[in-house]
């Protein structure tokens, strides 16, 4: 075999060696490039099988010396050649065309995004920067709160030390005046005309109205100042002891105390009997002429409406008394406040300030529900648990219904 034969038969076959594996990654470029250049990228990869082909036939001639002539052969590799560079040129082209246009897009993007990005910083920083404000000034906020809760406290406390002390000082000159007045009315009672007497009448009934109010007052600041801890207290019992306390003034009113339901709870046990007496007694004091008087009381327990709060105690108390409007709800329950004159029921008007008062101590509410000639009821809503904390909680979140 002629030696041109070998080396033209090698070096065709290393240049389908090439073609062969150009064709296998051309195959893989189809899945990335363009759709719209794909079809072209086929037509080129059928170029390259059609010269694989001819490099194989190509072979073959020149190694069986066949008559069929090379020409042919060689003008086919070279006119599809020429096809194949200008179409691989043009595709190239178009390529690099699409990805440059893809990435002005890209970059035009990115500084888009930048510009929002740096836009949607600055709001950012202006967002920050305003809740540091509204967080500096709602600390400062807090701090005077705080400060005046406490100079309130401290006020609220010196002020009942102040109510204590001074009712206290004022009963003992309030005591010699009726001594001496009674001393008076005695020894010279012979001496001093009707007129006289009628005087010293009116000074004995006014230093007896001195001495409830003083009484009364020193009752409302001992709800704070000798308050006692919470301890278990059975309301049945305190119940009891009241009415046996009343007694006297049941059987002279003819009336008729019933209780019903009556639990334990944790509550200061001075504190539920004062607020019971204060509730029977004044259901029996306005009570109507032409009937005795029938006071009712019911307890009952309240499940919370969520579950983070403990059970509420509902103790009412209603009576078949004279009633009042309920427009005055609010106001009986503030100190020296009354609805009836003096002449018609006696007493301080400090009562109902004192439950509230007592009732609030123990973090609770208390309401009235009335209407003129037809009772009263009076709903006292108290927590089973005493938390041992100095603040109040409102109670909310329980039905009212049952």
């Amino acid at each position: 075999m002629d030696r041109m034969v070998i080396i033209s038969s090698v070096l065709v076959a290393i240049g389908s060696s090439f073609m062969f594996f150009s064709i296998l990654r051309a195959k893989r470029i189809l899945g990335i490039v363009p759709e719209q250049l794909i079809k072209k990228w086929f037509f080129v990869i059928c170029l390259m099988i059609f010269f694989l082909f001819g490099y194989i036939f190509f072979i073959y001639v020149l190694i069986s010396q066949s008559r069929f002539p090379i020409e042919v052969i060689t003008s086919a590799v070279f006119f599809g050649g020429a096809i194949y560079v200008y179409t691989v040129i043009n595709i190239s082209r178009t390529t690099i065309s699409t990805i440059r246009e893809k990435e002005m897009k890209i970059l035009e993007a990115k500084d888009r995004l930048e510009i929002e990005v740096e836009k949607r910083t600055a709001q950012l920083r202006e967002v920050n920067e305003q809740l540091r404000k509204e967080l500096v000034d709602r600390r400062r906020a807090e701090e005077r709160l705080k400060e005046t809760a406490e100079l309130l406290t401290r006020k609220n406390q010196e002020l009942q030390e102040f109510v204590y002390i001074a009712s206290h000082d004022l009963q003992e000159p309030l005591r010699k005046v009726m001594a001496f007045s009674d001393r008076l009315k005695s020894r010279y009672s012979d001496v001093i005309d009707e007129k006289g007497l009628d005087y010293m009448k009116r000074m004995q009934n006014a230093t007896e109205r001195m001495q409830t109010f003083i009484n009364d007052l020193l009752m409302y600041s001992r709800v704070t100042t000798k308050a006692r801890p919470y301890e278990p207290v059975d309301l049945k019992m305190v119940f009891n002891e009241v009415v046996n306390d009343l007694e006297v003034k049941i059987q002279e009113s003819r009336g008729r105390v019933e209780a019903e339901g009556l639990a334990i709870i944790e509550a200061d046990p001075l504190q539920m009997r004062q607020l019971f007496q204060n509730l029977i007694g004044n259901a029996l004091k306005f009570r109507k002429k032409s009937e005795p008087p029938v006071v009712k009381i019911k307890g009952v327990f309240l499940e919370p409406e969520d579950n983070g709060s403990g059970r509420l105690y509902r103790i009412t108390v209603q009576d078949n008394g004279i009633g009042f409007d309920e427009r005055y709800a609010d106001r009986i329950f503030g100190v020296f406040q009354r609805l009836h004159g003096r002449n018609e029921y006696r007493g301080s008007g400090i009562g109902l300030s004192i439950c509230k008062k007592i009732v609030e101590r123990h973090r609770g509410r208390i309401m009235a529900r009335s209407s003129p000639g037809e009772g009263s009821t009076f709903i006292v809503l108290l927590p089973e648990k005493q938390v041992q904390d100095s603040g109040h909680v409102e109670v909310t979140g329980y039905s009212q219904d049952g």
